[in-house]
């Protein structure tokens, strides 16, 4: 039996997918993976808001009792909620109304219904996993379409309407998930499937040139060899040891393969990357140049002392464009909330990034406090160190771009409440049993859980 296989029957009314987990499905293949680009006419549909519509609609009627959400999980959907009354009441007060006004009314509902709808998949580890995979169908879609439409430049599909640097930003974020599902594989064929998504991904993150995604890569690298996607350590004195001869095993396997794909890689590829040693060749550092990031963050920074509360969301170009920039947005997300929200919209942004590791770890530690583990368990165990890297990369990559408000990230947030939230099997069949006896208090804590999600 394969550890992606749930221990709980499949037809248990408390994991059976719903229209819920369908319409969300769609709707992150549509918002993250752009499969509606790639159908001529679709493009110009907002699918997207629309999927997100629907599946809000069938998630408030098809109401089921849900875990509670740890400590942590409500810190992060509170942040979340903070940033968004922070954007709302600097509105008015917006430099450039019509911008912060369109943000309010067309991409900030789609964003937290998301974020919420994710922290619902706390129904099931089903549910949860279901998503995870989308996440990764979508980036391979990604990645295999700007590999085939590379043509001696930078690999980008115009077609998904992704910027390179933002290509490898999602790349980047989703690749662990599907380390995570390699290691869950017991089979030959589950290995293979996997493990060509996996290499697949990396190609197209390589191919984007993204120096940005590179590093994020290499963040997500370091930490697969010193914190490895396993279940459980060894338990005996030579513990240590076996740690550090794995990690030079795997340090080694990693060096050889980076060079053999280096060698790989395009001439111009190699030479873009190859500014990241040599910064005094690179524009980004160059203050004469104000298309540079040094200099954007440094007017960015003059522009945060001048005023100090913030300037309204989805405003930072404007801002640019004031301190003498050429209409840039911040290429950097902390600095983009800093700008536009003010301290406390900086301060959110960041708790959510830190709650979200801080319940990562005790969702992997909790699942393996258990023994022997369960396929569940090892399971969650799994699928928790694989978002701890998806959350690592993703921040290494968006300190140099503008995702303050990127949905891939808020689901990513939202996911990470969820997965935090699932109790423990034997746990699940105690909750599942008590429910069954009493069916009146199903409704009520249903009526409970809706209301944590909404907090």
């Amino acid at each position: 039996m394969s550890a992606t296989d749930r221990t709980t029957p499949a037809n248990d009314p408390q994991n059976r997918l719903s229209a819920v987990e369908y319409g969300f499905w769609m709707f992150l293949a549509i918002a993250v993976g752009r499969v509606n680009q790639l159908i001529p006419g679709l493009s110009s549909i907002p699918l997207a808001k629309v999927a997100i519509l629907v599946t809000a609609a069938a998630f408030i009627a098809n109401r089921r009792p849900q875990p509670a959400l740890s400590k942590q999980g409500r810190g992060i959907i509170w942040s979340g909620f903070g940033i968004a009354c922070l954007a709302i009441l600097l509105t008015p007060s917006s430099i450039w109304p019509g911008a912060s006004v369109h943000f309010l009314i067309y991409d900030l509902p789609p964003l937290l219904v998301a974020t919420l709808i994710a922290c619902s998949m706390r129904r099931s580890l089903r549910s949860i996993r279901g998503t995870l995979q989308v996440l990764l169908f979508s980036g391979f879609v990604l990645s295999a379409l700007a590999a085939l439409h590379d043509s001696h430049g930078r690999a980008v599909d115009a077609n998904t309407m992704y910027d390179p640097n933002d290509l490898a930003y999602v790349l980047v974020t989703v690749l662990p998930i599907g380390l995570a599902f390699l290691r869950l594989s017991n089979s030959w064929k589950s290995r293979l499937f996997y493990g060509l998504i996996t290499a697949i991904t990396v190609t197209g993150l390589l191919l984007t040139e993204s120096r940005g995604g590179l590093l994020g890569f290499f963040s997500v690298a370091i930490l697969l060899i010193f914190m490895p996607i396993k279940v459980a350590a060894p338990t005996d004195t030579t513990r240590n040891l076996r740690r550090f001869r794995t990690s030079f095993a795997v340090a080694l396997l990693t060096v050889c393969v980076a060079t053999v794909i280096w060698t790989q890689l395009p001439h111009r590829a190699q030479v873009r990357y190859m500014t990241l040693l040599h910064l005094n060749k690179n524009y980004n550092t160059n203050l004469h140049d104000k298309s540079g990031r040094e200099s954007i963050w440094i007017a960015g920074l003059r522009a945060f002392a001048e005023r100090p509360w913030g300037y309204g969301p989805h405003t930072y170009a404007m801002v640019d464009l004031d301190f003498g920039g050429n209409f840039h947005s911040a290429h950097n997300s902390f600095l983009l909330a800093l700008v536009e929200l003010g301290p406390l919209g900086l301060i959110f942004f960041s708790r959510m990034y830190l709650l979200t590791l801080g319940a990562l770890r005790q969702t992997r530690l909790s699942a393996l406090a258990h023994s022997p583990q369960s396929h569940d368990q090892i399971e969650r165990a799994v699928l928790a160190r694989a978002l701890q890297f998806c959350i690592m990369g993703n921040l290494v990559s968006g300190f140099f771009l503008s995702q303050t408000y990127s949905v891939l990230l808020w689901v990513i947030f939202g996911l990470t409440a969820a997965i935090s939230a699932v109790p423990p099997e034997a746990d699940t069949r105690i909750i599942n049993d008590a429910m069954t006896r009493h069916k009146p208090q199903t409704k009520l804590l249903s009526s409970t859980s809706m209301g944590s999600t909404l907090c």
